[in-house]
């Protein structure tokens, strides 16, 4: 079914203005937990189709840093949740001004690109951190779905 980022044109348009101005330099992740909840629910876990996200970005000099949490409590056997999860990723990029005459970048831009380019480039890892974390618990392994950018008027 895949995750849907609802952006707006306007919300597009700010984030353009940002990635033209990006460079990817790097993805870290500050937190990886995982607790089992229920080992017997464990045993058959259900898809994920929601989890809760928290970002934040920030300007230091020339660099951009957004900052993802990610909170997930996985459902097992009979509805019961198995699997609590914790994921803190931070994708690094470097701003490049246009000329002199920039000096900065308004906060609203920085939340679109954020929230739209920033969640695309960190889901990867997200994904693979889920995987490994849940694999590691001893329960198969949970793959998220993908992360596509649409339109909030756009169904799946």
């Amino acid at each position: 079914m895949g995750f849907l980022i609802e952006a707006s044109e306007g919300e597009h348009e700010k984030a353009m203005f940002v990635a033209r101005r990006a460079q990817l330099l790097d993805i870290r992740p500050f937190e990886l937990h995982a607790k089992m909840l229920d080992v017997e629910a464990a045993a058959d876990m259900q898809e994920v189709d929601e989890f809760g996200t928290t970002l934040s970005v920030r300007v230091n000099g020339d660099k951009l840093i957004c900052d993802f949490q990610y909170d997930f409590t996985l459902i097992g056997l009979r509805d019961q949740p198995a699997v609590e999860l914790s994921v803190h990723l931070a994708a690094l990029f470097r701003l490049r001004l246009v000329d002199a005459t920039e000096n900065g970048i308004e906060q609203d831009f920085l939340d679109a690109f954020a929230r739209t380019t920033g969640q695309l480039a960190v889901h990867p890892y997200l994904r693979s951190a889920v995987s490994e974390l849940t694999a590691r618990l001893g329960i198969s392994p949970v793959t998220l779905d993908l992360l596509m950018l649409g339109d909030k008027d756009e169904q799946l």
